[in-house]
């Protein structure tokens, strides 16, 4: 061992090797250990990995953990012999179980890479038993383990700790972690300072992760005066280190011109460089180059094939990016069933969005949409994870029970669960519930509450329960202006149905002070939306012209778009006017084509209005006929009896 370890000078491997031998042939376990690991390197005896097997496998035998441990990795890596996992992994196991630290390690590795089920319970375990011996590659993913929840209890706060004892130690990857953790304030105080020492530290150890956090930092000014000039340089040694994330920064300076003269030409090329190293982004990037002609020649098909290359290999982004191109035809011709197909695959690359696109495409009937089963396979995973949105959508699916077998306990705890995680569509289908009864017990408070929180999202249907029940009770001035604010709110967003409303509560003097201007003004900017109920709010009062300017000639506009929008009260207003002449010509044939068509969708005025023009003109026993049938059916029966009898 101290020729070996070269303890008076250079090591003598030869002379190692000569006392390895004799000892070894006397049986001793430590020294075959020894000695094949000086045939594995060739150092002091010529390379023989068979014979290094030969060795480690009679040590092993005599219980040798480090002879162990060396077997299993040549069973693993298949060196010296044909690689047999499972072989390895029994070594390594039985290392392990005499206390061997790297072999926590790596069995932790084994059960964790490449497994169709990865058992991080057990890799965790494996990982913390090597940690707390003082084994930095433990202590590394350790950290890693508590900052992705896996195997271990989410904890920032603990993967700092861990982190910082292997940083100390040297490791890379720890130092560039614990510098992000630094950098982003997660785990530890946001300290700038104190991340650019450790990317410092880690960049010396030759890490491209920390030239480009440290060109980034430049940029930024964090740590450092702004300097864009220093940080192009700091991306390009980063580059050159093979950072793809630096490749794919300067290929977006070059391309918008930030810092540097815009060149699609370098732009393209830092983008090739980026996806040579691995970047799905690089990919994405360069592909709507080729797709617009941007300093490479105007090549759609290689974009497209970028883009499919990237989105199989796992790029949300190019997945939605084909989405999109097909669905409305923008550099590629439009094609709704390959749109359907990058949407599936945008939805089983984890995107929630998607997932709940398809299952609205179901339920609308789009012919392309994936089969029932298909959606809800995107859809459970999505949900099991406990994205809000994706649970709300499956429960819509199980509560319907159109295209899956009805479940409507599964629905009610998918629902719980969607509006606990904060989704307004689900709270407000759970106070939907509670208010009525359906297959749950009546609990209007409960009700009320998942309604509010639903409406303090902007959920304008539980907005809209909320504030007819408010009106109802007669609640007081204070609850109904926080209902007004909520609508208002809305409104500014641009919600033609909420800028309706906002206007009414502004005539009406309901939650707010009545003001006439403040109330034509919503109420032009939801008609001007083409909103019907509004058109006819704002056409009433500028024919009154009491509370606003008298403009009947608009008003008549305002009834005709709503009419042709199918609106009953349009019609019957437009009606109103042919019969009276405002804003237009009197015209008795057309008020009584307006009323008859609002008549004929159940509006009772109108009934009301086209049996009165008839009972008045008409001027045979068909018209009052027909005028008798319209107040029997606005439920008038003595006016009905009394234009028969005549």
């Amino acid at each position: 061992m101290l020729y070996a370890s070269g303890c008076d000078g250079a090591p003598d491997y030869a002379q190692a090797a000569g006392w390895f031998e004799q000892a070894a042939e006397q049986g001793n376990a430590a020294a075959k250990t020894c000695l094949a690991m000086l045939c594995l390197g060739g150092d002091g005896v010529e390379r023989d990995e068979s014979r290094a097997v030969q060795l480690l496998s009679e040590a092993a035998a005599e219980e040798h953990r480090e002879a162990m441990f060396l077997l299993g990795e040549l069973y693993r890596t298949g060196r010296g012999v044909d690689a047999d996992a499972s072989v390895a992994e029994t070594w390594i196991r039985r290392a392990a179980a005499r206390g061997h630290v790297r072999a926590f390690v790596t069995l932790g590795h084994l059960l964790t890479e490449g497994q169709s089920q990865p058992d991080y319970n057990t890799a965790a375990v494996l990982f913390r038993q090597a940690a707390e011996q003082g084994d930095l590659e433990g202590q590394y993913i350790l950290g890693t383990l508590c900052l992705s929840g896996s195997g271990v209890p989410h904890d920032p706060f603990e993967a700092a700790r861990w982190l910082e004892m292997a940083a100390h130690q040297g490791h890379v990857g720890a130092l560039e972690a614990l510098a992000d953790l630094y950098s982003a304030g997660t785990g530890v105080r946001q300290d700038f300072d104190r991340a650019r020492e450790l990317y410092n530290r880690a960049a010396a150890a030759g890490s491209a992760h920390a030239l480009f956090q440290l060109a980034d930092f430049q940029a930024l000014g964090l740590s450092f005066v702004c300097d864009p000039t220093a940080a192009l340089d700091g991306y390009r040694r980063a580059a050159a280190s093979g950072s793809a994330a630096a490749c794919l920064q300067l290929g977006f300076l070059h391309a918008t011109g930030d810092s540097v003269e815009q060149d699609y030409a370098a732009a393209a090329h830092w983008y090739e460089e980026a996806l040579r190293a691995g970047s799905l982004d690089g990919a994405f990037n360069l592909a709507f180059l080729y797709i617009r002609g941007l300093g490479v020649p105007l090549d759609p098909q290689r974009g497209v094939q970028l883009l499919e290359q990237a989105a199989e290999n796992g790029s949300l982004s190019a997945a939605w990016a084909l989405h999109n191109c097909y669905a409305e035809g923008q550099y590629l011709p439009c094609d709704p069933a390959a749109s359907a197909g990058w949407l599936e695959k945008a939805a089983a690359l984890g995107s929630a969005t998607a997932a709940c696109r398809l299952a609205r495409q179901l339920e609308v009937g789009d012919l392309h949409a994936p089969s029932a089963a298909q959606v809800v396979s995107l859809l459970v995973p999505l949900a099991e994870k406990g994205v809000p949105a994706v649970q709300a959508a499956l429960a819509h699916l199980l509560d319907e029970g159109r295209f899956v077998e009805r479940d409507s306990a599964a629905a009610l705890r998918l629902f719980a669960l969607a509006a606990e995680g904060g989704n307004a569509g689900a709270q407000a289908w759970l106070g939907d519930v509670l208010s009525s009864g359906r297959e749950v017990i009546v609990d209007r408070d409960a009700a009320e509450q998942w309604y509010r929180q639903a409406a303090s999202q902007g959920h304008l249907g539980a907005l809209s329960v909320l504030t007819t029940e408010a009106r109802r009770r007669g609640d007081t001035r204070e609850k109904l202006r926080e209902y007004f604010e909520l609508w208002l709110r809305a409104a500014e967003a641009g919600d033609s149905t909420a800028q309706r409303i906002v206007g009414d509560f502004y005539l009406r003097g309901v939650g707010t002070d009545r003001s006439p201007d403040h109330a034509a003004r919503w109420l032009r900017a939801a008609s001007d939306q083409r909103n019907p109920a509004a058109q006819v709010l704002l056409g009433s009062l500028l024919v009154e012209g009491r509370e606003i300017g008298a403009d009947p000639t608009a008003a008549v506009a305002l009834f005709r778009e709503a009419a042709a929008r199918d609106s009953m009260d349009g019609a019957y207003n437009l009606g109103v006017c042919y019969r009276l002449g405002l804003g237009l010509d009197k015209d008795q044939g057309r008020a009584e084509h307006w009323y008859r068509r609002a008549a004929e969708q159940g509006h009772r005025s109108a009934q009301l209005a086209l049996a009165d023009l008839l009972a008045q003109t008409g001027s045979d026993g068909s018209a009052l006929a027909e005028a008798a049938h319209w107040y029997r059916t606005a439920g008038e029966m003595d006016r009905a009896a009394t234009v028969q009898s005549a």
